[in-house]
């Protein structure tokens, strides 16, 4: 499942970005997928919800995102 907002972003990179642990498992629950790039013209394109996570210093979600199979060789373009 793969929804971008307006942005460019998906749902998933939102709650990855912003910390939201509970929000990020819940929506890797209901099928989002985990290594999507984001295709956000404002900032850099290609970047995953891991990569927005660890940017952003939310290692309870990053370490959530590995354990649910994240690919640490996504490389943002």
């Amino acid at each position: 499942m793969v929804l971008l907002q307006q942005v460019g972003c998906t749902p998933l990179h939102t709650a990855s970005q912003n910390g939201h642990k509970d929000v990020v498992e819940l929506l890797l629950a209901k099928g989002a997928d985990i290594n999507v790039k984001n295709n956000d013209s404002l900032q850099q394109f290609g970047r995953t919800s891991l990569y927005v996570a660890s940017e952003n210093g939310h290692k309870d979600v990053v370490e959530l995102l590995l354990a649910k199979g994240a690919d640490i060789h996504v490389q943002k373009e």
